[in-house]
């Protein structure tokens, strides 16, 4: 009675390696899998912090790392990755549509317009807005407003 030759001692050690080789893979993809996921989670937490913390005027992206406890460079890649922009580009644009729904519902200035939206300076403010809205806040004011005039 002569073996099957599928079954030999050295198609089994192939099998093995094979096996062996499939299960490390295999683990290896639920670990990237699974901190991938802890990656997302820590992005979606990284940037509830930059949220939470938009209108301060101190914010920045080392006192977001500290915070975070990650560096900037970590930071920085781990924002960019999670939203699609740079941090400084996200926190400009969150404070520019903070400052546009405060000039159409106050009465309050240009300047502390600017500061409660998160800006330290007015003329930071008033730069930022127009490259990013075509028009300074007085003139974006006065051209949307409905219901809130201010003098020209």
């Amino acid at each position: 009675m002569s073996r099957n030759p599928r079954f030999s001692a050295r198609n089994r050690a192939e099998i093995g390696a094979l096996m062996s080789e499939a299960i490390e893979l295999y683990c290896r993809l639920l670990d990237e899998a699974s901190s991938r996921g802890g990656r997302e989670q820590r992005g979606r937490d990284l940037v509830r912090i930059v949220d939470e913390s938009i209108g301060r005027l101190d914010l920045s992206l080392t006192q977001v790392a500290d915070a975070f406890r990650a560096s900037p460079a970590h930071t920085s890649r781990l924002f960019r990755q999670t939203t699609g922009v740079s941090f400084q580009d996200y926190v400009a644009a969150a404070r520019v549509d903070s400052a546009k729904a405060l000039l159409l519902t106050t009465h309050a200035t240009v300047q502390d317009v600017g500061r409660q939206a998160g800006f330290a300076e007015v003329h930071t403010f008033i730069r930022t807005f127009k490259r990013r809205c075509g028009l300074t806040p007085a003139e974006y004011r006065r051209t949307t407003a409905t219901g809130v005039q201010t003098p020209a």
